[in-house]
């Protein structure tokens, strides 16, 4: 006979108790037990104690997305199956690989920023998007607390939601506030509120037909690179682009992506300046200094576009959870917040490391990645078994370089540069999109769009 306390979750109306099976199934046959207590909806020692269990996703960005997804198409015993409540700030799933792509117009919104309830396909059982900021935690309750807006009246509501595993995946927020009028004078890029803004900007000044505009792009890395080629590629004779890096442009890249990048720039004629930081901005001026501290230069500058460091969300120093000294979270090999094995974190905000010692970078596969460890690390707990330690695997970089170029350093050596490049760059994040439906869409439309306008009239000389 089996003991009740071997399936019992102690959790009031919604535990099922097996109080009996055949003894046949019990004589040192662990495994099945533990399956049949996942498919009753209990755990074992190490599962999670409840039918249904409830899972909460705070950010419904790459590594919050995607880990809902992947609970979403697990193949977990229908009793097993966890509620899933995913929560984010912002209605929109945003594709940011390619928020560059939207400056010049060769994708829709609605390719790279698909509303978050149509990719869920909502109303649907076992998940839900709520459009809620976050406000803090109450980690002995196990509860989100969260302020929402009502659409009709405006006024501002406060909540809670219960979990019994909780994901944190909030991305990190562009940084202007360290430097004197960034944020009054700049424009930034990082969200796509700021791509629409800056389009809106440069289609004006396209159509203003004016000439000799200059522009400044701060920040010398894949992001000021990116944004600094879209820009002198739609305004052209129009203007001269500056890109001011504190380091040498494309520092951190591949030696192939960086060669690539620095040669689109040169075609481009964009300006480089390295070795300077900038220590203030004007609505019309940067000033900045050398590395060394020893000369000062004042840019003339009718547009500055920000691109240049980035800081974690604040929210995370409120919500009562160890943090590192760069104000990550704690996190184990398995991605759990240390002391705390119902919350995972992951992304921008986890304090993961490497077994080089090296943390975790900043970028969409990895975020991507960690997902799917996540996941899997639930599913397990779900069945009874113990979280998977996550690792890391470089799968290559990729940068657009305007409307007709792209590099890719890919992995196993495959390096392209040019048409081909930006072909496979294409190819690759639309296998990447979330939802077959959705990737069927955005192949349909880019299918049927003009060659020309995907991927330049240079194209047809191949």
């Amino acid at each position: 006979m089996l003991r009740k306390d071997h399936c019992e979750s102690g959790l009031s109306g919604d535990t099922l108790l097996l109080w009996t099976l055949p003894g046949s199934l019990m004589h040192g046959r662990r495994p099945m037990l533990r399956s049949l207590c996942g498919l009753m909806g209990g755990p074992t020692k190490a599962g999670i104690a409840r039918v249904h269990p409830r899972i909460c996703v705070i950010g419904a960005g790459f590594g919050g997305f995607y880990t809902a997804l992947s609970l979403l198409e697990s193949r977990l015993p229908p009793l097993s199956r966890p509620d899933i409540t995913l929560l984010d700030r912002n209605n929109r799933f945003v594709f940011l690989p390619m928020l560059y792509e939207t400056l010049n117009g060769d994708v829709d919104e609605w390719e790279i920023a698909p509303k978050v309830e149509d990719l869920l396909d909502l109303p649907r059982r076992h998940v839900r998007f709520q459009q809620a900021e976050v406000d803090g935690l109450d980690l002995s309750g196990k509860n989100v607390h969260v302020l929402t807006r009502e659409t009709s009246t405006g006024v501002i509501r406060q909540q809670s939601i219960p979990y019994d595993k909780l994901v944190i995946a909030l991305g990190s927020v562009p940084i202007l506030d360290l430097v004197p009028g960034a944020m009054e004078h700049a424009f930034p890029f990082a969200t796509l509120d700021h791509a629409k803004r800056l389009k809106n900007e440069l289609d004006r000044i396209k159509r203003s037909r004016t000439r000799g505009i200059s522009v400044v792009v701060v920040g010398g890395g894949y992001s000021g690179v990116e944004v600094a080629c879209a820009v002198a590629e739609k305004l052209s004779s129009q203007a001269k682009v500056t890109i001011l890096s504190r380091g040498q442009v494309l520092e951190s890249s591949t030696p192939h992506n960086r060669e690539t990048g620095i040669e689109a720039l040169k075609k481009l004629d964009v300006d480089m300046r390295e070795g300077l930081t900038v220590s203030r901005v004007e609505s019309q001026a940067v000033e900045c200094f050398t590395i060394q501290g020893n000369a000062h230069e004042k840019i003339s500058a009718n547009l500055i576009v920000w691109t240049a460091g980035i800081a974690q969300n604040p929210l995370l120093s409120k919500l009562g959870l160890p943090l590192l000294d760069n104000g990550r979270l704690k996190v184990t090999d398995s991605l759990q917040v240390v002391d705390y094995p119902d919350i995972y974190a992951l992304g921008d905000c986890a304090g993961y490391k490497d077994n080089r010692g090296f943390e975790a970078a900043s970028t969409a596969q990895q975020a991507m990645q960690q997902a799917n460890a996540v996941s899997n690390s639930l599913q397990a707990e779900i069945l009874g078994g113990r979280p998977r330690p996550y690792r890391y695997q470089h799968l290559g970089e990729m940068l657009v370089l305007g409307r007709s170029n792209a590099s890719v350093d890919g992995l196993g050596g495959v390096r392209l540069q040019g048409i081909e490049a930006l072909v496979a760059r294409r190819a690759a994040y639309l296998a990447r999109m979330p939802t077959p439906r959705h990737r069927v869409k955005v192949a349909a439309r880019w299918a049927t769009q003009p060659v020309e306008t995907i991927w330049g009239e240079d194209v047809f000389s191949l």
